[in-house]
């Protein structure tokens, strides 16, 4: 196996210890390095110029890839990218790090019940301490949306999840748990659910509708909220086929109001305010 199969099966990143074991790898490694493929790290590392900067933290650390920063790995759903990179290890290692062990722009996470990944090439935390880390970490919305996703993909239960949740900062993340629901497809769609429920409005997700389909949101069991995200309307048969579904809802007496991910986001308030006329107008309509 040659030194860019080694490395490649380490999720890019290397000693060179690992690597060089003959003169002809050593040529070899010090023709990438001259020419940048290879990248020298310092400390005896070397790492592919392309190699994920969580993963070279996480190898350097001998830690996990943890939290917020594990999502893209599961393909988790996440509101923002978050800057630094969240890292897992065990709670017994020492709290000085070494000079080969940089941790600026890195969040360590010192878990009771660490465990070292099965995976070789991917330092990934499993996914129920994933998620366990991110309830007692983020802020609640974005550790719900990466939840929902979660839980929408079926790669955990809440009861694993539930069963995870020990220690400091438990009462708090139970709390957002029961928020999680496993019926949204999308992080648009769970930041709609949230403001609509702490509106104190009963809301549905996922709802199947006779002759219609699944949609987004259904409030109060009349309005019908269908969240469009980027990529909302990329091919004309999608266009044809919500236009088909708007004029059925409509006709079996739905309300139907689509937001955008810029009007959720950068305007829940106004979400909740537009579904509340909605649904004033229809007290008053009924009561003609």
């Amino acid at each position: 196996m040659d030194l860019w199969d080694v490395l490649h099966g380490l999720g890019g990143v290397a000693r060179r210890a690992h690597l060089v074991h003959t003169p002809a790898q050593r040529r070899e490694l010090a023709e990438a390095l001259d020419e940048g493929t290879i990248v020298d790290l310092g400390a005896g590392w070397v790492a592919l110029a392309t190699a994920h900067p969580a993963i070279v933290k996480a190898r350097r650390l001998n830690a996990t890839i943890t939290c917020v920063s594990a999502a893209g790995f599961y393909g988790l759903a996440t509101l923002d990218t978050v800057p630094a990179i969240h890292l897992a290890v065990p709670r017994t290692r020492g709290a000085r790090p070494r000079s080969s062990r940089p941790t600026a722009d890195t969040v360590v996470h010192r878990e009771t019940g660490w465990t070292r990944p099965a995976e070789a090439r991917w330092p990934v935390a499993p996914i129920a301490e994933v998620l366990t880390r991110a309830l007692r970490c983020q802020q609640a919305e974005q550790s719900i949306v990466m939840v929902d996703s979660a839980l929408n993909k079926n790669l955990i239960t809440v009861e694993e999840l539930e069963r995870g949740l020990l220690g400091p900062g438990s009462p708090l993340a139970f709390a957002t748990l029961r928020r999680c629901n496993e019926r949204s497809r999308s992080a648009i769609e769970t930041l709609a659910r949230l403001a609509l429920v702490d509106a104190g409005l009963n809301v549905r997700a996922g709802e199947v509708v006779h002759g219609v389909g699944e949609v987004d949101l259904l409030v109060e069991q009349c309005v019908v909220v269908e969240c469009d995200g980027y990529g909302y309307h990329a091919d004309r048969r999608a266009f044809q086929e919500d236009r088909r579904r708007d004029r059925e809802l409509v006709a079996r007496g739905y309300v139907v109001l689509r937001f955008t991910w810029r009007d959720v986001t950068n305007d829940p308030a106004f979400v909740v305010t537009e579904v509340l006329r909605a649904l004033k107008r229809l007290r008053v309509s009924h009561r003609r």
